[in-house]
């Protein structure tokens, strides 16, 4: 007797991984559309893929062996429905950040947070994103009452056993620690754990994210990468952890004061310091959360509405190239701030960006440099983007207009006349026309969109700066 169920105890031990279900597990579950009634015993079962509104799992299938007379356990793959007022709950609670930004375990009052509605019931609070492929679960079937014979089970409630690591912030992966979970606003609610991962690109609204997941091999887990595509809220926020560079007087990087430091952060109590959809570049490390509308259906895809873009080094930094257009142009005042701007009617899209100018018949063609991710190795390749100008485009140059005097000498300016041509809003340089768009220029682009445009509608150039060419644009006589 015992031979015959020595093989089948595979199935006690990945009992023991979870505690006895409490009472209420076998208890009929009602709502106010149908009711339910237990059907068999609970099943421990491995994930292996979440297909729409069903889970996709193996399980031990005792089965009799009638050369060794004796009962083995065999894999046995099944598809059920997820009932849709299913429960889902998990044995781990993650680690929480202290006042010293140290990882520490959860008081009671953030363990009984976690736990969510039913004080009493197993676990804490999970959602369908924990199903990850190779996770260990405990399987609770129901039958709707009445329902026919024939008709298959239904999962009502799911226990998701814990691995190592799972308690840490960021997740086993270990990408990424130390950023604090969203508070989501009314209209939406939260669709698993934050995902943590590297950026492979950002267009048109989604985003790659190559993220680190376990698997079961069949003698353990091993961790494997994975791309997965999501969708970028249009009202997305995105947050960067570095505040951006300045210069201070003396064209040195400015360092904040505390003061300065809060008031970049804004008054919405989040990580880090506000950014913009150009921060998401390949290669960067992320973190994502993803939420659902709370009237969203089961298979409805969630969407991304907040990122947190960590530092990488030189980030503090100001490139080289864009030097130029930080610096006063000589025989400049600095920007009044009280000065009078005349509303374009555009708002910003983006940060300004450093090309060479390529082309002006079609819109305004520029050269670029795009960063790419090359396998895990980031690099950066040249690529042409075209953008229309606005009507009334503003453009900056670098140089004074070259004016002789009566006696065939380039014209020196006096303060008065400069600041003439500075113009009265003080922007950087000088006012610029049309002629000075000449190819092989480098430029700072300002892009910009309609206060009322759509998603979709493409921004255009509200502001360029032009910078001299190499040469001193000055003839010498």
């Amino acid at each position: 007797m015992y031979r015959a169920f020595r093989s089948v105890g595979f199935l006690v031990l990945l009992w023991a991984v979870f505690p006895a279900p409490g009472a209420d597990d076998n208890k009929t579950t009602e709502s106010k559309k149908e009711k339910l009634v237990p059907f068999g015993q609970p099943l421990i079962a491995k994930v292996v893929a979440v297909e729409g509104e069903s889970l996709k799992f193996v399980y031990k299938q005792p089965k009799l062996d009638p050369k060794k007379r004796q009962f083995v356990a065999v894999d046995q793959e099944a598809t059920l429905q997820i009932w849709e007022h299913a429960r889902i709950r998990k044995e781990w609670i993650k680690k929480v950040l202290g006042e010293d930004g140290k990882p520490r375990l959860p008081n009671e009052e953030e363990k009984r947070k976690a736990k969510g509605d039913d004080p009493k019931a197993w676990g804490y609070a999970a959602d369908i994103a924990n199903l990850e492929p190779g996770r260990v679960v405990r399987l609770f079937l129901a039958k709707r009452l009445g329902a026919p014979r024939a008709e298959p089970p239904l999962i009502r409630e799911i226990h998701i056993a814990r691995v190592p690591g799972d308690e840490e912030i960021g997740g086993p992966s270990g990408l990424l620690g130390g950023l604090p979970t969203i508070d989501p606003d009314a209209e939406v609610v939260p669709y698993g754990p934050p995902q943590v991962g590297m950026l492979v690109k950002s267009e048109k609204g989604k985003m790659t994210l190559r993220t680190q997941y376990r698997a079961f091999n069949g003698k353990g887990f091993e961790v494997k990468t994975r791309d997965i595509d999501l969708i970028l809220a249009p009202q997305a926020k995105i947050r960067i952890e570095w505040p951006p560079p300045a210069l201070d007087e003396n064209d040195q990087i400015k360092k904040y004061t505390e003061e300065e430091l809060k008031a970049l952060k804004g008054e919405e109590g989040l990580w880090g310091y506000p950014g913009d959809r150009s921060y998401l570049q390949a290669g960067r490390i992320v973190q994502v959360q993803l939420v659902k509308a709370k009237d969203a259906a089961r298979s409805d895809p969630p969407f991304v509405n907040l990122v947190y873009i960590k530092k990488e080094p030189g980030d503090d930094q100001i490139d080289p190239q864009a030097l130029r257009f930080f610096r006063p142009v000589p025989g400049t005042l600095p920007p009044d701030e009280n000065a009078k701007k005349k509303d374009d009617g555009l708002v910003p899209y983006g940060q300004p960006f450093i090309a060479t100018l390529s082309r002006t018949d079609r819109g305004l063609t520029f050269t670029r440099k795009q960063r790419v991710l090359n396998g895990d190795k980031v690099g950066y390749r040249d690529v042409t983007v075209t953008y229309q100008p606005a009507p009334g485009m503003k453009i900056r140059v670098e140089e004074t207009p070259i004016i002789f005097d009566t006696k065939g000498r380039p014209k020196k300016f006096t303060p008065e006349e400069l600041k003439k041509l500075q113009g009265p809003e003080r922007l950087w340089g000088f006012t610029g026309k049309k002629e000075h768009l000449i190819p092989g220029r480098t430029v700072m682009v300002f892009l910009g969109k309609k206060r009322d445009a759509a998603v979709d509608d493409p921004p255009v150039v509200r502001m360029i700066y032009i910078a001299k060419p190499p040469m001193d644009a000055v003839p010498k006589f």
